[in-house]
């Protein structure tokens, strides 16, 4: 059975491993944005490799989807509502409802 603390642990593990996979597919989409832009005059050997780039990347995000659900679904041990999302408000680095932090002081929010 998983303690609290683990489970927060895994958590936190989790939310920093998609946050490092987000901004590499961000930075991905920037570049081919980027590149799309000049295919008018490039020959066709590099629009095929374009092809290839758009279609690994489109891959690289659909398996990215199963790891995002996960922790937009996470319960926290605490209060056992959805982490990140209350009625009123989103949280990033605490429980949106009871204030538990993802890492330190096991205190509600003030």
């Amino acid at each position: 059975m998983q303690t609290a603390s683990d489970e927060m642990r895994d958590f936190a593990s989790r939310r920093s491993e998609l946050l490092l996979e987000l901004s590499s597919c961000t930075v991905a989409a920037v570049a081919l944005w980027i590149v799309a832009g000049r295919l008018d005059v490039a020959v066709p050997e590099l629009k095929a490799l374009f092809l290839a780039l758009l279609v690994a990347f489109g891959v690289g995000v659909q398996n990215l989807v199963p790891h995002v659900i996960p922790v937009l679904a996470f319960r926290c041990p605490r209060c056992t509502m959805l982490f990140h999302a209350a009625a009123d408000r989103l949280s990033v680095r605490a429980c949106a409802h009871c204030g538990l932090r993802v890492r330190g002081s096991d205190s509600p929010r003030s």
